[in-house]
């Protein structure tokens, strides 16, 4: 028996998935889609699709166990949240929200109604990103200590809501600086750094003399300012970039010594 799915937003993603899903995975039937547009309503029906009046129909409706939540990036949270509750599992394009205390309002919500929730990272399984895997894996080229990674922008400027910050998601998450950064590349960048080289954790977890001796070097201070930095928390920032700034500033003096020494000889 097939998966019934529906999609939340049918414009260039949400027909993407459409197309993608009905071609390549016999196992999930593409029922429906509901957009607030009646031009991309009318586009879904044209493409053979059910199209919903409301989000309340769609998920009134028995048959769909999956939905695909494909809006601009501020609808996401509310959206994937009442579809979780609505007892549908969901797959939510990227970034998946604005902000991590948001990712973590779905997640509880997902962990409460016992449903699936994923996001849309299709990158992971890109060619040449599973080979860099297996490679550090591996271990054939050592341990890493810097990635560097970029995508060139090919579609223009940006266009329609992505233009908007209240769209948007920051420039980590989404879209970065560059006129022709294609929308949503931040998420791609973030996710496939911390896939390839590990994501960070909580000393508290450990806890004890090496939580102690963490804490007084500059190194769990950057990791924690960065956090801070993407999850909106900016006023923690400060206090850690000080710790960083006062060992840079120690080993500057430090080496200016040790250089004044070697001259003297």
């Amino acid at each position: 028996m097939k998966h019934q799915m529906a999609i939340i937003g049918y414009g260039g993603m949400g027909g993407w998935h459409h197309q993608n899903v009905s071609e390549r995975i016999p196992a999930i039937h593409v029922k429906g889609a509901y957009d607030i547009r009646q031009e991309a309503l009318d586009k879904a029906v044209h493409n053979g699709l059910y199209a919903y009046s409301s989000v309340e129909e769609l998920l009134a409706d028995p048959e769909l166990d999956l939905v695909t939540v494909a809006t601009p990036n501020n609808f996401h949270k509310d959206l994937v949240i009442r579809c979780l509750r609505a007892g549908k599992n969901v797959i939510s394009e990227k970034p998946v929200a604005m902000n991590a205390p948001e990712l973590e309002e779905m997640m509880a919500a997902a962990k409460e109604s016992g449903k699936v929730f994923s996001v849309h990272q299709n990158r992971r399984w890109d060619k040449d990103y599973a080979i860099v895997k297996k490679a550090l894996q591996s271990g054939v080229i050592g341990e890493p200590y810097f990635i560097e990674s970029r995508v060139q922008g090919s579609r223009g400027p940006l266009f329609g809501w992505r233009g908007y910050k209240i769209d948007g998601g920051g420039m980590l998450l989404d879209c970065l600086f560059t006129g022709g950064q294609v929308g949503g590349m931040g998420s791609i960048l973030v996710n496939l750094a911390a896939w390839l080289s590990g994501t960070w954790f909580s000393l508290d977890m450990i806890g004890g003399a090496f939580r102690t001796i963490c804490n007084l070097l500059p190194f769990a201070h950057a990791v924690e300012a960065v956090k801070a930095a993407l999850t909106g928390e900016l006023g923690a920032i400060p206090l850690h970039l000080l710790w960083v700034l006062g060992y840079a500033a120690l080993l500057f003096f430090l080496a200016a010594l040790l250089f004044r020494k070697k001259m003297k000889q």
